[in-house]
């Protein structure tokens, strides 16, 4: 879970959410779009939360690029940097099945991202120090499937796949212990929704990005990945880093927050 505060100005009744990343997160990020296009309308002017409205164990707040922020997420483990990623996504857009497609804005968001424990190291620093020390994997993997891995966006999903760290699957078997019936699922079955617009094609998604030409894989749906936990915070982290409209602050707990 990762806490989430947001000024009531921007979006009523939401203060002190506590949601996890699924719909109700797609749900956040569309109203806070709506509520940017209405203020631009209206010419309301958005005021932003102060820092000074939270307490916590560390100065660190003196030090950041903001003084004000639109939105602060506490946690910022795959959930909150996830989310975190989601809310600073210029191409998503709520109006298209996929999610995807160039909106042509910027969100003019201010967001601060809270971790207690130290930053993640980032990905290439951490798959290096994997294959010197020969450790062991991850114990906590996600399974994701394909809408999911496209709101990391191509980027993040990129340098997962280049760095062997996503584990891509286009087939599937389910089978009873203890009887003969069975289930075979493959990427295949998934066409018809790809073909409507009512599902991303993943391996288009990263063949058309600029940074990420060929993936080197068959083009056959997926129907998934599993990412482990640390390799996917760190790609997340190091995607937030290039956002200049973020505050990543690392060992930091929050004792105290204030309403506006």
């Amino acid at each position: 879970y990762c806490t989430i505060t947001l000024l009531k100005e921007i979006v009523p009744n939401t203060s002190g959410q506590i949601i996890t990343m699924s719909h109700k997160a797609l749900a956040l990020v569309n109203r806070l779009d709506a509520a940017v296009k209405h203020s631009r309308r209206t010419g309301l002017v958005v005021r932003h939360a102060g820092a000074k409205a939270f307490s916590t164990s560390s100065s660190q707040f003196s030090h950041t690029k903001h003084q004000h922020y639109d939105v602060v997420i506490a946690g910022g483990g795959a959930t909150g940097s996830a989310l975190a990623r989601l809310l600073l996504d210029d191409d998503y857009n709520h109006d298209n099945f996929t999610g995807r497609g160039k909106s042509g804005l910027r969100r003019p968001l201010k967001v601060a991202l809270i971790e207690q424990r130290p930053s993640p190291p980032p990905l290439d620093e951490l798959v290096e120090q994997q294959h010197k020390n020969a450790t062991t994997p991850n114990a906590r993997a996600y399974a994701i499937s394909p809408t999911s891995l496209s709101y990391l966006g191509p980027s993040v999903l990129g340098k997962l796949i280049e760095t062997n760290c996503c584990g891509v699957y286009d087939s599937m078997q389910v089978w009873e212990h203890d009887g003969p019936a069975q289930l075979h699922f493959v990427g295949e079955d998934l066409e018809g929704a790809i073909n409507e617009g009512r599902l991303v094609n993943l391996q288009q998604l990263l063949n058309d990005s600029t940074s990420n030409k060929s993936t080197g894989r068959k083009n056959r749906p997926w129907l998934g990945a599993v990412i482990e936990d640390a390799p996917f915070v760190s790609a997340v982290w190091d995607e937030l880093r290039k956002d200049d409209r973020i505050d990543l602050l690392d060992k930091i707990q929050v004792k105290l927050i204030k309403a506006p």
